[in-house]
């Protein structure tokens, strides 16, 4: 038996989750603190925020009714933690599932506990979300980042052609907006000059 503790005191049993071990609180929590792409971007940037960028996307591609789950699609991870693309990639190809295989079975107590349906990534809803996953993914690379990650690369060669428009301005959140804004340095985030600092001797004549 593997305990893990929660914020809301909570134990979750990574070997045998069950649906009352699990909270919004602590999922909430947890999520808000995960940075992505293995804390290497510019500025933290949660997995909770990339949940509600994904949710909004696929409100926008016209199915609200998929926007719960697509709000949940990593809530794993609020356990689990967030690993990049690429070290899953790596524990896979050395026949590591044991990642996945937790992450897919905290994803169905998850649902069960709240009540909320997630498709297969193979069926049409599940595509639905994993397009709009993907062109997030590509979206917060690009603002976040130094360079596309490997991973966004990944992701681009399923993702349908993107290129910035009236759509993508609209499901992009606020906070990746403010957080372009504040690197590029635009309006009152733009820092001042420091004033060079007057001698003693020069003040006192």
């Amino acid at each position: 038996m593997l305990i893990l503790d929660t914020v809301s005191g909570r134990k979750l049993d990574l070997d045998d989750p069950q649906p009352d071990q699990i909270c919004l609180e602590d999922l909430a929590s947890a999520l808000s603190k995960v940075c992505r792409f293995g804390a290497q971007s510019l500025e933290c940037y949660s997995v909770a925020q990339h949940a509600v960028h994904v949710s909004r996307m696929v409100e926008d591609a016209g199915r609200p009714d998929l926007a719960l789950a697509a709000l949940h699609h990593d809530s794993h991870e609020a356990y689990v933690c967030d690993l990049p693309k690429p070290v899953k990639d790596k524990l896979e190809a050395a026949d590591n599932f044991a990642y996945k295989q937790v992450a897919d079975a905290l994803d169905a107590v998850i649902a069960e506990a709240l009540g909320v349906t997630l498709s297969t990534k193979s069926s049409a809803d599940g595509q639905v979300v994993k397009r709009a996953e993907n062109r997030a993914l590509l979206i917060e690379a690009r603002r976040l980042l130094h360079r596309p990650a490997s991973s966004a690369a990944s992701a681009s060669r399923s993702a349908s052609r993107f290129s910035r428009s009236r759509s993508e301005a609209s499901s992009t959140p606020m906070f990746l907006a403010t957080s372009r804004r504040r690197r590029l340095g635009h309006g009152r985030l733009r820092r001042r000059p420091v004033r060079p600092m007057r001698s003693r001797s020069t003040q006192t004549a």
